[in-house]
C-alpha cells in the first residue's frame, strides 16, 4: 500500500506478486501504445486492397453507402451503441478514472521499494476505493528519455456523485507525488501527462447483433477497461478473432465474447476488492502481502506471463 504523510509517500511492506516468490527474470506482460498498434495496422494495409475514409460516419446507411458489395459486414468498434441500429446493452453507471505517463529516474537514483528492472504495483485506498496503480520498466521510441511508466486507474459510480475534475487533480497529485518517491518524476508533463475518465461496461453479454452487423467492441469491451487488462491489447486481439471468425464462417461475436470469459471475471473479482471490500484488502496488504494478492491476483501471472 501507498500512503502520504506530512513527510511525503510512504510504503507499507511489499512482496512478489507476478513473477511467483522470487521474481521472474523474464517479461511478465507486454503493452502498447494507440499510435504504434494504429501504425501497425496502417503497414499491414499497404498493398492490400483496402480503402481508408477519412469521414466520421453517424449511422448504418453511411456505411453501407461506402461499402463494396451487396452483402457488407459493418462493424462497430466505437462507444455509440446505437451506431448500427442494434440494441445496445444495459447502460452501466461505473466509470473508471485514469492518469498515467512516461517518468525518467531522477539524478538519485530509484529509492523505496521500486527496483530496476522489476514492475511494482502500489495501491492507494482512499474513501473507501482503492486506486489501483502500476509503475513498469517502459521503453518506446517516442519517449525515448523515459525508462518507466506508471499509471493509477479508479473506479466510481455517477450515480453516488463524483466531481470528475477533483478525482483527477486528486489522481495526478497522487501519481506523481509516489512516484517521486520513488526516485521517478514526469518525462515531459506537458506532453505525456494524460487524464482520462472512460466509461466501463457491463459485464453482462450484449444483445445479438443483426444480420450483416457486428458489435464488436461491446463483446471484447467488457468491465472496467485500464483497471485490470490492457484495453488496446483487448480490442487488437478482439479485432483479428472476430476477422478469423468471419473468414471461418463462425459467429464472430460469439467467438470474441468467449474468449474474453476469463478477463471478464477477473476484472470482476478485482472491482469487488477494490470497490466492495476495499478495508479487508488494505488490512490483508498490510499484515500479509502474498496471502493479500493470492488468488484471484494469482489467475494473473499464469494469464500475462502466457501472453507474453
Amino acid at each position: 500500500m501507498a500512503f502520504e504523510t506530512k513527510d511525503g509517500w510512504k510504503f507499507t511492506k511489499h512482496g512478489t506478486w507476478l513473477g511467483g516468490d522470487k521474481g521472474s527474470d523474464k517479461p511478465i506482460i507486454y503493452g502498447a501504445r494507440n499510435s504504434r498498434t494504429t501504425a501497425g495496422m496502417w503497414e499491414l494495409m499497404q498493398g492490400l486492397d483496402i480503402n481508408y475514409i477519412e469521414e466520421r460516419v453517424e449511422n448504418s446507411d453511411q456505411m453501407r453507402d461506402h461499402a463494396r458489395g451487396k452483402k457488407p459486414l459493418l462493424v462497430n468498434v466505437t462507444y455509440i451503441s446505437t451506431l448500427l441500429g442494434n440494441k445496445s446493452a444495459p447502460a452501466t453507471s461505473r466509470k473508471v478514472v485514469v492518469v498515467q505517463a512516461p517518468f525518467k529516474v531522477k539524478p538519485g537514483g530509484l529509492t523505496g521499494p521500486a527496483e530496476s528492472g522489476s514492475a511494482y504495483a502500489p495501491l492507494i485506498r482512499r474513501n473507501g476505493i482503492i486506486d489501483v496503480g502500476f509503475v513498469t520498466p517502459f521503453a518506446d521510441p517516442l519517449s525515448p528519455k523515459s525508462s518507466w511508466y506508471s499509471i493509477l486507474a479508479r473506479v466510481v459510480d455517477k450515480k453516488k456523485g463524483f466531481d470528475k475534475d477533483e478525482e483527477l487533480r486528486i489522481m495526478t497529485d497522487e501519481l506523481i507525488g509516489m512516484s517521486d518517491a520513488l526516485g521517478l518524476e514526469v518525462d515531459d508533463p506537458s506532453e505525456t501527462l494524460a487524464a482520462a475518465c472512460v466509461p466501463s461496461a457491463p459485464y453482462t453479454k450484449p444483445p445479438k447483433s443483426t444480420p450483416g452487423t457486428l458489435e464488436l467492441k461491446a463483446n471484447y469491451y467488457g468491465g472496467n477497461p485500464a483497471y485490470y487488462a490492457d484495453g488496446m491489447i483487448s480490442a487488437a486481439m478482439g479485432g483479428l478473432m472476430g476477422a478469423e471468425a468471419v473468414l471461418a464462417g463462425d459467429d464472430p461475436a460469439d467467438v470474441v465474447w468467449k474468449a474474453g470469459k476469463a478477463i471478464r471475471f477477473h476484472n470482476y473479482l478485482w472491482w469487488l476488492e477494490t470497490t466492495k471490500i476495499s478495508g479487508l484488502a488494505e488490512a490483508l496488504m498490510r499484515v500479509n502481502v502474498n496471502l493479500a494478492m493470492a488468488y484471484p491476483h494469482s489467475w494473473g501471472f499464469s494469464n500475462w506471463a502466457a501472453g507474453a
